[in-house]
């Protein structure tokens, strides 16, 4: 591990207000992801970085915690603050079986009645498999189900299509629930109902939770000294963000002004929410925080990632009228920088693919969630010049950099 200088030459400052993705994690289990993760990176990187201190603001559904990392001739310190809307996704998640598929699964077939999905494969066919992949599990059951039951019919009581149907339809959710959990059947049809309460805007609970983030982005960024915001949206996270920061704007449209602001969204689900027709509000935010001359979005995509509309331009798909902020979009590649048993396993399920955005790399690379919130150098250099990574020697010492903050 590397040994600090007591006098650093670079001392940098950064905030850093992120957003998690659709998980029913709350915030102070997900900062000791960030510290255990955080703990490969120091390893990868040569550098010292640990979590100095955190406070939990359950009222405030957030965490804070600050960080300090320190390489040989330089030294980041962070405050991050730790969104959590875990217990909105708890309402959908923690539905009793079969509740929660009679609830959410209507709100997922809606998304073909009114030609979401059409959009979706027009966008990127991937995505559009993606989409469909729970009704084709269900056919699969159906069918299975209907054939069982009918044979089970017969041979017990004889001919009785009401006794068919009602044995399918149990064999249905059996199946639903085992194979399907392993399958994610349910996690996917409770995903896709949240969605769609999302693109409505139907949640009271959704709604208050956006203004109340917005009222804290406001007052951390209106106090902010820091060399850099950096507002993280990971998943669904992305649109918790541009909620927020939308209705921020709207509350003080110059507040970005001088501020070096960046968007860091990684496996976005913007155009998951975007692309429903209905979603006038959605877009109109976007609209607002992808007009900003002084906020730079770095967008991170990966082609194994199903979940994300891999190979797009969000504010090109979404064709936002006189779009100014600063866009740039990066796809990467995990199997360059990962071990490849971890590799191999990661790829067994695409849930742990959409999460590796914000998990550590085995090797030194410019995407490295760790290296653009602890390290010393400003996420638009990295957004702009990946090579400028290699600034930092294989001892942690940072080359050729100005001083950022005496």
């Amino acid at each position: 591990m590397v040994v600090a200088d007591s006098n650093p030459k670079i001392v940098n400052s950064r905030l850093i207000l992120n957003f998690p993705g659709f998980e029913a994690t709350n915030p102070t289990r997900q900062l000791e992801r960030l510290t255990g993760n955080g703990d490969n990176f120091a390893k990868v990187w040569n550098v010292d970085y640990h979590r100095t201190d955190t406070s939990e603001e359950p009222e405030n559904h957030l965490a804070v915690a600050n960080f300090l990392t320190t390489g040989k001739n330089w030294k980041t310190s962070t405050r991050l603050i730790q969104f959590g809307w875990h217990d909105i996704i708890q309402k959908y998640e923690g539905q009793a079986y079969p509740q929660s598929f009679f609830t959410n699964f209507p709100k997922y077939l809606s998304f073909f009645l009114d030609g979401t999905v059409f959009r979706y494969f027009r966008t990127h066919w991937r995505y559009g498999v993606f989409t469909i992949y729970p009704v084709l599990a269900m056919i699969i059951f159906a069918v299975a189900s209907y054939f069982a039951a009918d044979f089970l019919v017969n041979f017990l009581f004889g001919p009785s299509q009401i006794a068919t149907w009602s044995l399918t339809l149990l064999f249905v959710l059996v199946l639903n629930k085992w194979p399907g959990d392993i399958w994610y059947m349910n996690l996917s049809i409770n995903d896709w109902g949240f969605a769609r309460d999302l693109a409505k805007g139907t949640n009271p609970a959704i709604e208050k939770r956006y203004d109340e983030f917005a009222t804290r982005i406001l007052a951390e960024i209106e106090r902010s000294d820091h060399d850099e915001i950096v507002i993280v949206g990971h998943s669904f996270g992305t649109i918790w963000a541009v909620q927020a920061l939308a209705r921020v704007l709207k509350r003080n449209p110059d507040i970005l002004k001088d501020k070096q602001t960046t968007f860091l969204s990684l496996g976005s689900s913007l155009l998951k929410i975007n692309l429903v027709p209905l979603a006038e509000t959605m877009r109109e935010m976007s609209r607002i925080v992808m007009s900003q001359p002084h906020l730079l979005w770095d967008e991170t995509q990966t082609h194994i990632d199903l979940i994300a509309f891999h190979g797009t331009d969000p504010q090109m798909t979404l064709d936002l009228a006189t779009p100014e902020t600063e866009i740039h979009v990066s796809e990467v590649r995990f199997s360059r920088v990962m071990d490849k048993q971890r590799y191999r396993k990661m790829r067994k399920s695409f849930y742990r693919s959409h999460r590796q955005y914000i998990m550590y790399q085995d090797q030194r690379c410019e995407f490295d969630f760790f290296l653009k919130c602890f390290g010393p150098l400003p996420i638009r250099d990295l957004a702009r010049d990946a090579n400028c990574m290699n600034r930092i020697d294989i001892e942690g010492q940072l080359h050729d950099y100005p001083v950022i903050k005496p």
